[in-house]
């Protein structure tokens, strides 16, 4: 949860389907809020002043977060855990420090 003192789960827009194709996930670490994108549309911001669901622990290291369905629900679909093993595919991914 990287600090957080309540958590936050970010989810995708009701209108994406995001197992229909790859997508381009955006992080913004600013000074006073933390923004995220998905294919280049803000989707949600989170300010600093709202301690409560502001990570403690932002920008102190990179990470990439890969996390088993039986947490989030079946968004896209009832998981079959019974088909063997799953993968994620990531095509690549940048950390820029400005």
């Amino acid at each position: 949860t990287a600090g957080l003192t309540t958590p936050n789960p970010i989810v995708a827009p009701n209108s994406a389907d995001l197992s229909a194709d790859f997508h381009t996930y955006g992080i913004e670490l600013l000074t006073n809020s933390i923004n995220w994108y998905l294919d280049g549309v803000l989707v949600q911001t989170v300010s600093k002043t709202d301690a409560a669901k502001y990570p403690t622990l932002a920008g102190d290291f990179p990470m990439i977060g890969l996390y088993t369905t039986s947490r989030f629900g079946d968004a896209v679909g009832t998981p079959d855990y019974t088909a063997g093993p799953k993968h994620a595919y990531i095509k690549w991914a940048k950390f820029t420090h400005y």
